[in-house]
């Protein structure tokens, strides 16, 4: 009898599971362009591509259990969203502003919430600037004064009944990060404005201490994200200028010291590991097999998915492959294309007028032309300003007497040479062979002597 009683509950607990149903829980997605789109979060285990058709409307389906926070991106930039179950969220971009991709929800919903505070953020950034405060005392004014309207949203959403924890925690979490983030970058930045180092005191980074870097919401939000990639490098004891693979190499290294919690650990090494094949030269280097010996060392299907792309991304750009092809009209209006430059090495320097780094390029750059003015290579200087500023770069080039072939792209960031090379940051300098082939596709700088060696083995 007693067993007779105990399945009765239980069968009826079966069959009430067999007719729950799951609520579908969706993203309507409108896009301005032709896109292809990454939806991700790691947690979950979630990387979807969804292709966009410019002004049409996609759906797409998200399978979550619980309220989380999903990043978006379309190849230039990305966009957190905060959704539950059930939820059916429209996802929009905003070509007035740069292409931000927006959620549209109602207001006071958890969706909405989060969006405003992201909105609230990111104009805090031109409210004060935090790096001009006189000491380290008055940083902390500062830092109040920037974030005021975020505090007050997360004070509005605490106050509110029947608000949940998790969602409180992650906005705070988000505030706690951002200001974090300049904390970081004020030693720096201070200096640069003021033209003197800060003096900090002893216990100036024990704000370090308060934060949970091995929780979730550093990888799921911007915030965090962005402040791993600045305590990583402040705690990178390699010197970018000692060569930029020790640097990045090292920071690999960083990464295990500071993330215990598995999933941080294996998704901020995959982000040095994107860094290393961005700025130290695609899968060559050894960087290949660096990649597969990470893709070993994981069972993550979001992390699995990422490194396919990163091999996929990089693999045309090998040593050895036909260089993609690009154009530019120079300062005549006429239009230069690297295939037409066959028969010469190709030095390469992808540039900007506004680019620090570009211009202190510059002096070693005309050096090095000049010494090697006579011989079978072409240097060609393509600059990524915006079209409205085409007046502005024939200046430059005629002030500072640039030499070589100087050429400027036709759509900025989304030019081919950009997107072709997968250019992540300039300068960028590349090598091509006589052939039309990839010697380099990250070169060494003009500044670095690495480069006339490698010329020089080349018999240039």
């Amino acid at each position: 009898m007693r067993l007779s009683h105990l399945l009765i509950p239980i069968l009826i607990i079966g069959l009430t599971s067999c007719n729950d149903t799951k609520p579908v829980t969706s993203i309507t997605v409108q896009h301005s362009k032709d896109k292809t789109l990454i939806i991700s979060n790691v947690s979950n285990q979630i990387y979807d591509t969804v292709e966009t058709t410019a002004d049409a409307t996609t759906s797409h389906q998200i399978d979550i259990d619980a309220p989380t926070v999903i990043n978006i991106n379309d190849g230039s930039r990305g966009y957190d969203f905060y959704i539950s179950p059930g939820d059916q969220l429209t996802v929009k971009n905003d070509p007035e502003a740069r292409d931000a991709i927006r959620v549209q929800a109602e207001e006071g919903t958890t969706a909405e919430i989060y969006s405003r505070l992201s909105k609230t953020i990111g104009q805090a950034r031109s409210l004060v600037n935090v790096y001009k405060a006189p000491d380290t005392a008055s940083l902390q004014d500062s830092l109040d004064k920037k974030y005021a309207s975020a505090a007050d949203i997360i004070s509005s959403v605490k106050n509110t009944e029947g608000t949940s924890a998790s969602f409180v925690s992650i906005l705070e979490d988000r505030l706690a990060f951002a200001r974090a983030n300049d904390m970081e970058n004020f030693e720096s930045g201070n200096e640069y404005y003021l033209k003197k180092k800060p003096e900090l005191p002893e216990d100036y980074y024990d704000f370090r201490k308060a934060l949970d870097v091995n929780g979730e919401n550093i990888v799921l939000t911007g915030e965090g994200r962005a402040y791993a990639s600045n305590y990583i490098d402040a705690m990178n004891d390699a010197d970018y200028d000692d060569g930029e693979s020790k640097y990045f190499r090292n920071a690999l290294k960083v990464v295990g010291t500071i993330f215990t919690n598995p999933t941080n650990k294996a998704y901020f090494e995959s982000s040095q590991m994107q860094d290393i094949l961005s700025f130290n030269g695609g899968l060559d280097n050894g960087n290949e097999e660096l990649v597969m010996e990470a893709k070993k060392n994981t069972t993550n299907t979001y992390l699995l998915s990422k490194y396919d792309d990163m091999v996929s991304e990089w693999k045309h750009l090998k040593s050895g492959s036909e260089a993609p092809n690009f154009d530019g009209m120079n300062r005549a209006d006429e239009k230069v294309q690297l295939s037409d430059l066959k028969g010469k090495y190709v030095y390469v320097d992808v540039w900007a007028t506004w680019c620090g780094p570009c211009l202190r390029e510059i002096p070693d750059l005309k050096k090095v032309e000049k010494e090697y003015h006579d011989k079978d290579i072409e240097f060609v200087s393509i600059s990524i300003d915006k079209q409205d500023d085409k007046e502005k770069w024939i200046k430059m080039v005629g002030d500072k007497d640039l030499k070589g072939t100087q050429i400027m792209a036709d759509n900025a960031w989304q030019s081919d040479v950009v997107t072709e090379y997968n250019i992540a940051g300039i300068p960028r300098f590349m090598l091509i062979d006589k052939q039309g082939n990839l010697v380099q596709v990250n070169a060494p700088s003009p500044s670095n002597p690495v480069l006339t060696d490698l010329f020089d083995s080349l018999e240039i």
